[in-house]
């Protein structure tokens, strides 16, 4: 009790002081949280999309492959006349 004892004996500017600080740290944790939610959404917006087109992405990584492939290959023979 020696606690709220305390906060009763405080003046009306040490009370608003205090309920400044109050809302600070409340204004942080906030954004701390919304943080926490904004970065789980998005984690699980990546793996809704993964799950989504599983089927599609051996065609995606082969699509990648073959544009490389064929961007060396061609790259190779540049300085070649035909």
């Amino acid at each position: 009790m020696g606690y709220l004892r305390e906060l009763t004996d405080l003046t009306p500017e040490e009370w608003e002081l205090l309920c400044s600080r109050m809302g600070d740290v409340m204004v942080r944790v906030a954004r701390l949280v919304l943080k926490v939610v904004a970065l789980s959404l998005a984690v699980a917006a990546v793996v809704c999309a993964v799950i989504a087109y599983w089927d599609q992405l051996p065609k995606l990584r082969n699509f990648g492959r073959n544009k490389v492939q064929k961007e060396t290959i061609s790259a190779e023979y540049v300085d070649y006349e035909e």
